[in-house]
C-alpha cells in the first residue's frame, strides 16, 4: 500500500466550514496532501462547489448556515454513493450521530480533533480513493467504467451497452 500523500496528491478535496480561522488553518494543512483544496464557508456553497469542482473526497463540519453538513452530505449520497465523506462536529449529539451513521461517513470527528485522529481520518480517505481507482475509471465528469463488472454508467446509472462495445470499451481502456 502506498503512503497517504503518495495516494492523496492525485486526488481533490472539499472542506466546508464556517469558521474563516478553522478552514485557513486547515486548508493549509490538507493542501499537504491533496492535488486541489476547495474551501466552503457554508452547506450551499458546499453543495455548489461539489456540483461544479466535482471533488474526491468531502471534510464537512455539521453545523454550518444555510445547509448544514449532514443535509449536504444526505444530498451527495443520493447521487453518490462512493465518495469518502469525513464528518466534524463540536457537538456530541446522540441523534445526529445516530442519523449521521446512516450516510456511510468514512469518518466521524468530534471538534477538537486531534492530529493523529484527524490523520487516520486522512488514512482511511486515501484507502477508500485507493480502492476506488482500482475498481473503476472515471472518463470525463460523468461516466464511470467498472473494471471488475465490465459495466459503464452515467451519473451512476447504468448504461446498456453490448457486448462488442464492452469488449472495445475495455481494450481502450487497457491501453
Amino acid at each position: 500500500m502506498k503512503h497517504i500523500k503518495q495516494i492523496l496528491n492525485h486526488y481533490t478535496v472539499l472542506y466546508a466550514e464556517d469558521d474563516p480561522c478553522v478552514q485557513n488553518s486547515v486548508v493549509e494543512y490538507l493542501s499537504k496532501y491533496f492535488k486541489d483544496v476547495y474551501a466552503a464557508n457554508d452547506g450551499q456553497e458546499a453543495l455548489r462547489l461539489y456540483h461544479t469542482m466535482k471533488p474526491d473526497a468531502l471534510i464537512l463540519d455539521i453545523d454550518m448556515p444555510h445547509i448544514d453538513g449532514l443535509s449536504v452530505a444526505k444530498s451527495i449520497r443520493e447521487t453518490n454513493q462512493n465518495i469518502p465523506i469525513v464528518m466534524l462536529t463540536a457537538l456530541t449529539d446522540t441523534d445526529k450521530l445516530l442519523y449521521a451513521t446512516e450516510l456511510n461517513l468514512c469518518k466521524y470527528l468530534v471538534k477538537p480533533v486531534a492530529p493523529n485522529d484527524f490523520k487516520e481520518a486522512l488514512r482511511k480517505i486515501s484507502l477508500l480513493l485507493y480502492a476506488l481507482s482500482s475498481q473503476y475509471i472515471f472518463l470525463g465528469t460523468t461516466h464511470t467504467w467498472d473494471r471488475q463488472t465490465k459495466q459503464l454508467f452515467h451519473q451512476g446509472a447504468l448504461i446498456k451497452i453490448t457486448q462488442k462495445e464492452q469488449t472495445l470499451l475495455d481494450l481502450f481502456i487497457s491501453k
